[in-house]
């Protein structure tokens, strides 16, 4: 009767260390996504910052627009972009250290 006890326990235990593994893989996931779609956006503004630092007003394809040269709303400051950056970046840190704690648990329940 204590060993099918056991069993049963040991059974439950690893249930719910397989559901932490698949949660730390999506969280994991969700991590790479954000930083890929940071290093993205970065790498589009930087062709977009070196595509138009070889403009000036004298391009023949440059076009005047009224109010082309304001600051919009939805575009964000260098400082606000350094902090989503650094946000993205404390999140994977803190996910590995999660994935790395997981790792030392799954690898002493074997």
């Amino acid at each position: 009767l204590k060993e099918v006890d056991l069993i049963k326990n040991i059974q439950a235990l690893l249930k719910r260390t397989i559901a932490q593994v698949v949660t730390q893989i999506k969280m994991n996931r969700d991590a790479q996504q954000a930083l890929e779609m940071d290093w993205s956006d970065k790498h589009e503004a930087y062709g977009f910052d070196d595509r138009s630092g070889r403009h000036s007003n004298m391009s023949p394809d440059t076009k005047l627009h009224p109010s082309s040269a304001t600051m919009q709303e939805h575009i964000c400051t260098p400082t606000s972009w350094t902090k989503f950056t650094q946000d993205n970046l404390s999140k994977a840190l803190q996910e590995e250290e999660a994935t790395n704690s997981l790792r030392m648990l799954v690898e002493q329940m074997l």
